[in-house]
């Protein structure tokens, strides 16, 4: 009797050669940007920040992974890697930029330049997690009209938020002196935040769908059902 290999996982598409590049500028950035927080943290205070300057070493790994991915390598999981990257560059910006602010957060030479710092690593973090969303989506038409559908879901709930963060804060902490129109204020208040939970659900599970639908088996699927 013969034993059968068991079917392969299909192979997911390259990413397009403009999401490629992009990755390997980011990470080239990223990689240079290691090197004057590496002398703030080893050389410019009375004493090493240790935590700073492992967190900046393991920024330049990632930046280093970012590279790889850029020339090829990780085919089998490129948009994860990719995203695996920003999401170190995050987390280790942000616990970097908080030992360097108690630290430096007084002296002339250093303070101004920490929050724009953050920044721009968080805009790299951000700008890799878009290319790797790309790079998915660019995978198969229908993860573009789900991320559509969802950011339209999405837009209501943003705009009441913003509204709130700007000029609405007055309608929910002001309370009405007529008992009726309290209770009225108070069932809209409920029922609103239940429409926009709805609208947010629905939202997010279509922009996870668009995610989903750029997997290699489903599209598959949808080369089968064609």
């Amino acid at each position: 009797m013969t034993q059968t290999d068991p079917p392969q996982p299909p192979t997911p598409p390259h990413p397009p050669a403009l999401a490629r590049f992009a990755a390997i500028g980011l990470s080239a950035l990223l990689a240079l940007s290691v090197l004057p927080a590496l002398w703030v943290t080893l050389f410019r205070g009375d004493a090493v920040l240790w935590f700073s300057t492992v967190f900046e070493f393991l920024v330049l790994a990632a930046a280093a992974f970012g590279i790889l991915s850029g020339i090829g390598k990780f085919a089998q999981g490129w948009a994860l890697s990719l995203a695996c990257v920003a999401g170190t560059v995050l987390v280790c910006g942000v616990f970097a930029y908080l030992e360097v602010r108690a630290n430096f957060g007084a002296e002339p030479g250093v303070a101004p330049l920490i929050q724009p710092y953050l920044a721009f690593r968080l805009a790299i973090a951000a700008g890799l997690g878009l290319i790797a969303s790309f790079a998915v989506f660019s995978r198969n038409r229908a993860c573009w009209i789900a991320l559509i559908k969802g950011l339209l879901v999405l837009t209501p709930p943003v705009g009441v938020l913003a509204w709130v963060a700007t000029s609405g804060r007055g309608f929910f902490g002001s309370t009405q002196a007529n008992p009726g129109s309290e209770a009225a204020r108070i069932l809209l208040l409920v029922l609103g935040g239940l429409v926009l939970v709805g609208f947010i659900s629905v939202g997010a599970h279509l922009i996870i769908r668009a995610y989903e639908l750029g997997r290699p088996e489903a599209i598959e699927d949808a080369k089968a059902k064609a």
